[in-house]
C-alpha cells in the first residue's frame, strides 16, 4: 500500500476514534472500545510515515536487528515500531587538513588533498563504523601521508633493495586515495604505475596484474556517468590489455563479465566471441550458456505452476502485462537487499499493470514462507520441493542469482537485467 493511502486511513481512523469517543456519550460505554482501538491505529499509522528527500535514505532496525535500507523518496511508510536512522547519499567533499613533512633534501612542505566522496553501501557506512564520515576523513589523510613518504623514500634510495616494494605500496596507497575520491592523486598515480611498468625487476605477472588495477580503476572513475560508461571503459580496457597480454585467459573472463551486465545483441556478440575462444573452459561454457539465454530475448517463455499459496500462474495469460521474473532464494543476500526496490516498483506500477513472478530457488520451504510472510510479498513464489532442483533455474540456464528477467505486454522476454533502472524499465514498456 502507498505511504499517502497509509496517511488517509490512519487520518480517517484517528478522526473516527475521536468522533467516537465524544460519541460515546449517546452511543453509550460499549462504544469506547472500538473508538479507542480506531484512536489506536490512527496513531499507529500516522507514527510511521516520514518524509524521505531525494539522496536520503533510512536505515531500518527493529529490536536491534537490520530490516533493510529505503532509498526512495517522497512520503514513506515503515513500522512504528522501527527506529529510522537518516543518513546523507549525496555527494561530498573533504578538504583534508593540511600535512607538513619534508621532502628528500629536508625542507619542510606541506601537503593536502580534496575528496569527493558518497555512501553507497548504507548499512556498512551505520554498522561496521563507529563514525563513517570521521572513517573517510582519517582514512584519506593516512593514505596520504603514507603515499608521500614512500614518494620521498623513493626518489633519495632509488636503488634500495626495498625500492621496489616502496614503490609498490605507494601505488596501493595512491589508487586507495583515488578510490575514496581524491582524484588529484590520478597524475601521480599514473606516474608511479608507469615506473613500476618500466621496471626491469618487475616480472610479466606483476605487469599484467599492475595493467588490470589499471583497467578496473579507470571504469571505476566512470561510475557518475552510469553503467554503460562504465562496460564501455572496463571493455576498452580488456581490449588493450589483450593485445598487451594475447597469452593471458583472465582476458576473457573480464569481457565475461562485461557480457553478463551488457543488453541484447551486445551481450549475444560477446558471449558468441568467448564461447569460440580459448578461454578456460568453465569460462567458455558460461559465455555457452549466456549465448543461449541471449538468444531468447524477444522470445515467449513458458512458466506455468501453483505458487506457494495455492494460486495457479501462467506466464502466457498474463499478456497486456509487464512482468518480472525474480529468481532469488532468502539465502541470498543481495537478493533480499532487493526486495525493498521490487516492492516499491510494485506498489507504484502495479495498478498501471506490473507484475511480479518469484522463482526460489530455495530448498527450504519453511524458511521460504517465513520470508514471504516478513517481508509481506504480494506476488506468488514457485517452489520444487526439497529433492528436486528448480526446473526454471535448470532450463533457463540460471546459474547466479538474483537474476531478474523483464517480459513485455506481448509476452516476451525483453530484458535479462531487469533489476537495474527496474522502475524506468518497466514504466517505458507499460507505454508500448
Amino acid at each position: 500500500m502507498f505511504a499517502s493511502h497509509r496517511f488517509a486511513l490512519g487520518l480517517l481512523a484517528l478522526m473516527g476514534g475521536i468522533a467516537l469517543v465524544f460519541g460515546t456519550m449517546n452511543l453509550g460505554p460499549r462504544a469506547l472500545i472500538p473508538a479507542l482501538a480506531l484512536l489506536l491505529i490512527g496513531v499507529l499509522a500516522l507514527a510511521g510515515l516520514y518524509m524521505q528527500q531525494p539522496n536520503e535514505a533510512r536505515i531500518l532496525t527493529l529490536f536491534g536487528r537490520y530490516s533493510g535500507s529505503d532509498r526512495r523518496e517522497g512520503l514513506r511508510w515503515a513500522n512504528p515500531l522501527m527506529i529510522k536512522r537518516k543518513i546523507s547519499l549525496r555527494s561530498r567533499n573533504l578538504n583534508a587538513p593540511i600535512l607538513k613533512v619534508n621532502d628528500k633534501r629536508g625542507n619542510p612542505v606541506e601537503i593536502s588533498a580534496a575528496v569527493v566522496w558518497r555512501v553507497q553501501d548504507t548499512a556498512r557506512a551505520v554498522f561496521e563504523v563507529d563514525d563513517y564520515e570521521a572513517y573517510v576523513r582519517i582514512q584519506a589523510e593516512a593514505a596520504i601521508r603514507a603515499a608521500d613518504l614512500a614518494a620521498e623514500f623513493t626518489t633519495r634510495f632509488p636503488t634500495h633493495a626495498k625500492a621496489t616494494a616502496v614503490r609498490e605500496q605507494r601505488q596501493q596507497l595512491l589508487s586507495s586515495a583515488v578510490r575514496r575520491g581524491d582524484t588529484s592523486r590520478l597524475a601521480q598515480l599514473d606516474t608511479v604505475e608507469a615506473e613500476m611498468h618500466a621496471d626491469p625487476k618487475l616480472d610479466a605477472e606483476g605487469k599484467f596484474r599492475l595493467r588490470m588495477q589499471t583497467v578496473d580503476r579507470k571504469a571505476g572513475l566512470k561510475q557518475s556517468e552510469g553503467m554503460a560508461a562504465m562496460l564501455e571503459e572496463f571493455e576498452k580496457g580488456a581490449r588493450a590489455l589483450q593485445k598487451e597480454f594475447p597469452e593471458r585467459k583472465e582476458v576473457f573472463e573480464m569481457l565475461y563479465a562485461v557480457a553478463m551486465r551488457s543488453e541484447g545483441a551486445k551481450a549475444a556478440a560477446l558471449a558468441r566471441e568467448i564461447a569460440a575462444s580459448g578461454a578456460e573452459p568453465q569460462v567458455k561454457e558460461a559465455a555457452a550458456v549466456l549465448l543461449k539465454k541471449s538468444e531468447r530475448v524477444g522470445k515467449p517463455l513458458d512458466i506455468q505452476f501453483t505458487a506457494l499459496d495455492g494460486r495457479k500462474v501462467d506466464l502466457a495469460k498474463l499478456k497486456g502485462k509487464v512482468v518480472l521474473i525474480d529468481f532469488w532464494a532468502t539465502w541470498c543476500g543481495p537478493c533480499v537487499a532487493e526486495i525493498p526496490h521490487i516492492k516499491a516498483t510494485y506498489e507504484k506500477l502495479n495498478p498501471k499493470g506490473f507484475e511480479v513472478i518469484g522463482i526460489s530457488l530455495d530448498d527450504d520451504k519453511a524458511a521460504l514462507q517465513a520470508m514471504v510472510k516478513h517481508k509481506q510479498l504480494p506476488w506468488p513464489q514457485h517452489f520444487e520441493s526439497e529433492k528436486d532442483e528448480n526446473r526454471y533455474a535448470k532450463e533457463y540456464g540460471v546459474s547466479s542469482i538474483p537474476t531478474m528477467w523483464l517480459v513485455d505486454k506481448k509476452g516476451k522476454l525483453r530484458d535479462l537485467n531487469g533489476g537495474r533502472d527496474l522502475a524506468a524499465k518497466v514504466e517505458k514498456l507499460l507505454g508500448e
